[in-house]
């Protein structure tokens, strides 16, 4: 953040210096012109690129047609100036440089502060020259960790926020509209995927319904209600579900036709009706529905790591947020995109089915149509450290990983992927199992897409908070996973979070969400030796019997 608080700064101070020596009445028309080009900059804006910038390149419209207005603007109103101002206004010299000064240093407030917001809105990465003023934290939640020295960003906005409500004032005002562009502006980059896409196409997006429950929420379990927290237990509080159609367009899904959207890219627009200003909402949960599972799935938003996903034509994900009783929504922002809002339904009962696990898991049946027992923990449970699709090549990772020096082929952490070796693996570089301490085992568990989708799916949809996946062996001892080895892309990459150190202690941790048919996900963990495990654990609820003796040696 040091780089960009110094080029603001200097911008300013040579700013104040040029135009104390320019004059007032200089300065002053110079103000004049620069306020004028901003507010028509944000006048036209988002109608120039709604109507065909985005279209033609969605992730530069935003930011190009923001700068490039606001420039153009200003060599319009100048040059209109010129010739409709030929004379200068004399002062003395005390009022040219005072007067001057202050303009100058408006002037560089308003100028940095629109280049600032401009440059926002371009797909760059979350932290721009070092400058980040909003993060997603541990907990989901964004938070504002520092701004400038001078905030000429969160200036400019605000101006002329309060001037579209005064003076500038217009039927669809920008404080209405846009009510923080501030923190918009850092919105727009945050992504968890650096590829994942930035902007929705118009029309890609709609809202079908919106259903609204005062709080407390009626029908909930003790789980989700302690999941939702104040928004479904809370008093003076609304809970409102917005639930939303996505469909397939280039732009809004990724170049892998999978849509991605984390909890960031979403907002609701508000109205205070005390004092009628507008702000924006975060959601705290989410959830969709899985087609093929003809499941719904609940996530809240409390890890740096949620996201919506889906790889089908339509994608039907429901956004839930905490609203006061004092306000009401006006729009739904996605991506900064805004989208209508239908008229609210206060309907309970169809807001709590919306949380997720209302939708009966279809049955799995074989070829001939007949119905197939799902596979049970017993089976897919086994003492093993091996790793799927072994060995495979420490020269074909992508990632971080960490291997034992005296066993060659054990990993003993590693996070990221292992891509396909090319031709025979030489065996000074292969990898084929996790290194396991001496006195304990390595037991896998294995998952197949249904399975991962309906037990660590609906565990979370039950449970809604950060209960996790751990196996129990008959001394009562508990163990958390070490890790996980998916694999994925038609079996032909592996992706691997293994660390020992690090238990994985959230269901939501693992990429279930994201599972496509025919794909594998194998679980880890160390156990003592000379037990037997017992029962497997997906959520305090959630228990299976098993029989599965650890040799002793």
């Amino acid at each position: 953040m040091l780089i960009m608080n110094l080029i603001v700064l200097a911008f300013c101070l040579f700013m104040v210096i040029w135009w104390g020596t320019q004059g007032f009445f200089s300065s002053l028309l110079q103000l004049v012109i620069v306020i004028t080009a901003s507010a028509c900059t944000f006048g036209l804006w988002e109608p120039l690129m709604m109507s065909f910038l985005i279209k033609t390149q969605p992730l530069y419209s935003r930011g190009v047609s923001f700068m490039a207005l606001f420039i153009i603007f200003m060599v319009i109103f100048r040059a209109v100036f010129d010739g409709a101002v030929r004379q200068n206004v004399h002062f003395n010299q005390v009022v040219n440089h005072i007067g001057g000064g202050i303009c100058g240093f408006l002037l560089g407030v308003i100028t940095a502060g629109m280049m600032i917001l401009g440059l926002s809105f371009l797909p760059v990465s979350a932290s721009l020259i070092g400058y980040q003023p909003f993060i997603v934290g541990p907990d989901g939640k964004v938070t504002e960790q520092g701004s400038l020295w001078l905030p000429v960003d969160r200036w400019t906005s605000s101006f002329f926020n309060t001037l579209s409500g005064g003076s500038f004032a217009t039927d669809t005002p920008l404080r209405d509209y846009s009510p923080d562009l501030y923190q918009e502006s850092s919105l727009f980059r945050m992504r968890n995927d650096p590829n994942s896409s930035l902007v929705v196409i118009p029309g890609s997006v709609e809202v079908e319904h919106i259903y609204v429950a005062q709080a407390p929420v009626p029908g909930l379990n003790n789980e989700l209600a302690t999941g939702l927290g104040a928004a479904a237990t809370g008093s003076q509080t609304n809970l409102f579900a917005v639930q939303t159609k996505w469909s397939k367009v280039a732009g809004t899904y990724d170049g892998d036709s999978t849509l991605r959207v984390p909890p960031a890219q979403v907002r609701l627009v508000v109205r205070n009706n005390s004092d009628g200003t507008s702000e924006l909402a975060s959601p705290i949960a989410f959830s969709y529905l899985d087609i093929g599972d003809n499941f719904r799935y609940f996530h809240a938003c409390d890890t740096d790591q949620a996201s919506a996903y889906d790889n089908n034509d339509s994608a039907d994900i429901t956004w839930f947020f905490s609203v006061p009783s004092d306000r009401v929504p006006t729009f739904f922002m996605a991506r900064l995109t805004r989208v209508a809002l239908p008229d609210f339904e206060p309907n309970v009962g169809a807001l709590v089915g919306l949380l997720g696990g209302t939708k009966a898991q279809a049955p799995v049946v074989d070829t001939k149509g007949n119905l197939v027992e799902p596979p049970k923990a017993q089976d897919m449970l086994h003492v093993s450290s091996e790793i799927p699709m072994s060995p495979r090549s420490k020269n074909a990772t992508n990632g971080t990983f960490e291997y034992d020096d005296e066993d060659g082929t054990a990993m003993i952490r590693g996070k990221g992927d292992m891509r396909p070796p090319e031709g025979v693996i030489p065996k000074s570089v292969q990898v084929t199992h996790i290194k396991t301490p001496k006195q304990q085992a390595c037991v896998q568990y294995r998952f197949d897409r249904p399975r991962a989708r309906s037990l660590l799916g609906a565990a979370v949809a039950a449970a809604a908070s950060l209960d996790g996946l751990w196996i129990e062996d008959n001394l009562g001892n508990q163990y958390q996973p070490i890790g996980y080895a998916w694999v994925k892309d038609n079996n032909m990459n592996l992706e691997v979070s293994i660390d020992p150190e690090i238990p994985i202690k959230s269901m939501r941790e693992f990429p279930s969400a994201s599972m496509r048919e025919g794909e594998t996900l194998y679980v880890y963990f160390f156990v003592n030796r000379g037990v037997r495990i017992t029962k497997v654990y997906a959520g305090k609820k959630n228990v299976e019997a098993v029989a599965l003796d650890i040799p002793d040696k």
